[in-house]
């Protein structure tokens, strides 16, 4: 069966819902281009003016001017619009990495417009199935008053150069020293920080690392005449001086997304700093991204197109309102930062299967959990990267996405305890 958007009998419903969702009407503003899409030889193009949708336009000719496209076979269409892992793919960003689906055209236009274009993606979907995920509750650690946490700023040099470190913490016992993700900051993790029964056993120690959250760019160098780069020995060290500085003694690390692909880095290069790394997301996508880094430091693309993407990586059916959480947080982080610190996760992360292999589990351990829903570093590239670890534990969180300690922090720590109570209980 043809998608809705080609089908005659359906086209006016689906402009009908495109021209009256809040959120399609918000993400399109100034949005005027004419988008083609094709499902095998079927073609149709949706013309936009100012955030509504004029017509699509079935069977277009040669004749028709469009300023991208997005090109599938029926069967990559029905597995997109079905969204069933494995083969699900939530967005633009999904579908160009894994190459199911050809794009072109002004690329430029489509990321600058990346939110409304995956919003009506996600219409085409509720639209075709004639439902849509239904949101879980949200299950609240910080429950009223002030909360226990406590922030901090610390000085600390890192290769040479001292930056101030902003980082909270709550708990007390084994340290516990949690990275967040790429342009991101410390907020992702504080359903952690607020769990009681966590912070009982786990003094958790959560740094926005420099250029994120709170911890600006050092004083003493002339940031804004250089790109920024996140570099692997730069990465590394920071979690080294950190927890130097900070004197903790044999800390567990926990990271998510480049602080999961991080959590090898430091097992291989430092074992005997840690008592054990816990690396969430940490598979390595053979489908590189590295192409499209440019566009996450552009002059006509902004923060939603950011906000757009992080969205489309959290799994379907968590709480809406933590997984909008995610997109929001991305939204504040600068550009630059976002594509520097892809640089670390597609071209200097540096690990090879060779080097995997080398990891000694004897003397760090080392546990790796990875979401169902993530498609960028997923669970058939984590279960492959813990294959040649030997001794290494392998978790697929099912029902999670790239962010599991955000966006559904309750089934989160189902998987997370374990492995917790196991390294405890190692002393």
């Amino acid at each position: 069966m043809l998608p809705c958007f080609l089908q005659q009998d359906q086209i006016s419903r689906v402009c009908h819902t495109l021209n009256n969702d809040r959120e399609f009407c918000r993400a399109s503003r100034f949005f005027s281009k004419d988008i083609l899409l094709a499902v095998d030889d079927a073609e149709c193009i949706v013309k936009l003016r100012d955030g509504i949708v004029s017509q699509i336009q079935l069977n277009p000719t040669f004749m028709n001017p469009w300023s991208f496209f997005i090109k599938g076979s029926a069967a990559a269409w029905e597995k997109f619009l079905q969204r069933q892992p494995p083969a699900y793919f939530s967005d633009l960003s999904g579908l160009m990495a894994r190459r199911h689906f050809d794009v072109g055209g002004d690329i430029e236009a489509m990321f600058a417009h990346f939110w409304a274009v995956n919003r009506m993606l996600d219409i085409f979907r509720e639209c075709q199935t004639g439902s849509t995920i239904q949101s879980g509750p949200a299950a609240k650690f910080d429950r009223g008053g002030c909360e226990a946490i406590v922030g901090r700023y610390l000085h600390v040099d890192i290769l040479g150069i001292e930056y101030r470190v902003y980082f909270e913490e709550n708990g007390q016992g084994i340290p516990l020293l949690c990275q967040h993700t790429a342009a991101s900051d410390g907020r992702q993790w504080r359903h952690l920080l607020n769990d009681e029964e966590i912070t009982r056993r786990f003094r958790v120690i959560v740094p926005d690392i420099p250029y994120h959250g709170k911890s600006s760019p050092p004083e003493s160098v002339a940031w804004w005449k250089q790109e920024y780069k996140l570099t692997r020995s730069f990465f590394v060290e920071c979690q080294i001086a950190i927890s130097g500085a900070l004197h903790l003694t044999q800390p567990v690390y926990v990271g998510c997304s480049i602080g999961g692909r991080l959590a090898i880095n430091l097992a291989l290069e430092h074992p005997d700093k840690f008592r054990a790394v816990v690396g969430l997301e940490s598979g390595a996508s053979k489908y590189s991204m590295a192409r499209s880094l440019d566009f996450h430091d552009h002059p006509r693309i902004g923060n939603e197109m950011r906000m757009a993407t992080m969205y489309g990586k959290t799994a379907p059916g968590n709480p809406e309102t933590y997984r909008r959480e995610v997109a929001w947080i991305y939204g504040q982080s600068s550009p630059s930062v976002s594509k520097g610190d892809l640089y670390y996760n597609f071209i200097d992360h540096g690990l090879t299967e060779e080097k995997a292999a080398q990891i000694d589990t004897s003397k760090i351990p080392v546990y790796l959990l990875t979401g169902e829903y993530d498609w960028g570093n997923s669970p058939i590239e984590t279960r492959a990267l813990a294959q040649h670890i030997k001794g290494s534990k392998f978790v697929e969180m099912k029902g999670l996405g790239h962010f599991p300690m955000t966006e559904n922090y309750e089934l989160f720590r189902s998987y997370l305890l374990p492995v917790l109570d196991e390294i405890a209980a190692k002393g």
